[in-house]
């Protein structure tokens, strides 16, 4: 297996304590401990940012060149950079509104959302007012979340209208304010926002972006979930080089169905694509007939699906897809189809979060005729 760079994002947990796998080897690592008591911060010995954006500000301020662009594709629709970045930026008012009294910016505020184009206005709109994005997973128990939230410090929630009753529930019981996007915000509708001005909007003021306070703070998995924040430069530096180790441009789709809960998920699998100005096909969750069937370029129950060049996954989803494989495909010919079609159509495959078994990779190269790349 290529194992490639180890993701700057991509943590273990070992002898109580958060270390980078093989540091020698990709001479980059995140999981230094900072003052803090379990918070960990991003040392500085990094790449500088190559985009045309500031290395300390939010990567979409330099996506202006691929406005019209389409960014996300999820199961509401196509959205383009542009419609992304004005319903983000009514979103931002919202927040901004709610905050009114708060005397310091750069405020914590938790972000639950579904797998879709909502999860993305709503981290740019917590950007765009000058405050932290904290994501949690929807998927955790009402338990799991009332303990995030307040171990969190989060002076506000944002949520969708899938998850709002769940998320509702839990932030009447702490005594925690949460916002509802517009149901028009995250479906596929015309809205009148030509308010928001130009995209981007010169209304951004680069004191909303102070260079040493974090713009996300994400929680690592483990018995003791570990806490890491990371400022704008952090994230533009992984960015980057995603963006060149996996070739990302304009013309790049990646398909997603990972969790939009930990970093090879967010940054990695979601942001890079973004901030290289392609696209992304979010699917709301795993599932092997619909990852198949974007592989091979197929329709799925009759629905057309975008092209898709990049598959970013874990080894249980790889997993799941060569049971599903061996399940339904028994032909010669369609082995071979299948084949083809992923040498063909897909440019890379990688792997994320922690290694793959050599026999499940072995497995996968004979299917696909693919090397998983292990970022």
């Amino acid at each position: 297996m290529d194992k490639g760079h180890r993701g700057l994002l991509t943590l273990v947990k070992r002898r109580n304590s958060l270390t980078s796998f093989n540091q020698s080897e990709i001479r980059r690592n995140i999981g230094t401990k900072g003052s803090s008591k379990g918070v960990h911060t991003a040392q500085k010995q990094l790449p500088k940012f190559l985009g045309s954006l500031a290395n300390d500000a939010p990567f979409f301020l330099a996506l202006k060149p691929f406005k019209h662009r389409v960014a996300i594709t999820d199961r509401d629709g196509d959205f383009t950079y542009e419609e992304l970045f004005k319903r983000s930026f009514y979103l931002s008012l919202e927040i901004k509104k709610a905050l009114r009294n708060q005397e310091s910016k750069n405020q914590r505020i938790n972000l639950i959302c579904p797998n879709g184009v909502s999860y993305v206005i709503g981290q740019w709109a917590i950007w765009m007012s000058g405050n932290c994005c904290v994501p949690l997973s929807g998927q955790h128990s009402t338990n799991a979340l009332e303990y995030y939230i307040k171990d969190s410090d989060s002076v506000l929630v944002i949520t969708a209208p899938s998850t709002v009753d769940k998320v509702g529930e839990v932030c009447q019981k702490i005594g925690k304010p949460v916002i509802c996007q517009d149901p028009n915000l995250v479906a596929h509708t015309n809205i009148d926002i030509e308010d928001a001005g130009p995209f981007p909007s010169l209304i951004f003021d680069e004191r909303l972006y102070p260079k040493n306070k974090p713009a996300m703070m994400l929680y690592l998995p483990g018995d003791k979930p570990q806490k890491l924040l990371l400022k704008h430069q952090d994230l533009n530096r992984e960015m980057n080089l995603v963006r060149n180790f996996w070739d990302l441009d304009e013309t790049s789709s990646l398909l997603h169905s990972m969790s939009l809960y930990n970093p090879f998920g967010i940054v990695d699998s979601l942001m890079s694509p973004l901030s290289a100005g392609g696209r992304v096909v979010l699917l709301s969750q795993f599932d092997t007939t619909k990852v198949w069937s974007h592989l091979l370029g197929l329709q799925c129950n009759g629905t057309y699906l975008p092209r898709t060049d990049v598959y970013a996954g874990v080894p249980t989803h790889y997993e799941s897809l060569i049971k599903k494989y061996q399940e339904v495909l028994k032909e010669k010919k369609m082995k071979e189809f299948v084949r083809e079609s992923c040498s063909k159509r897909i440019k890379l495959m990688v792997n994320g979060v922690e290694p793959i078994n050599p026999d499940l990779h072995a497995q996968w190269t004979h299917i696909t005729g693919h090397t998983i790349k292990l970022y």
